[in-house]
């Protein structure tokens, strides 16, 4: 019977370990690329009315 329950306890520890494992094995550092997302031109960006 020892050797059932320290079997069970075994597997239950080696399923929580893998599941744990799992999301670090694919994690990965975010890495944005350089340059100019959005540019303006010369225009004025809020036309309003002039009093």
């Amino acid at each position: 019977m020892q050797g059932r329950r320290a079997a069970k306890a075994l597997g239950t520890f080696a399923a929580a370990a893998a599941i744990l494992a799992i999301p670090m094995a694919s994690a990965q550092a975010y890495n944005p690329t350089g340059g100019i997302l959005y540019q303006l031109g010369s225009e004025p960006c809020v036309n309003l009315p002039r009093p």
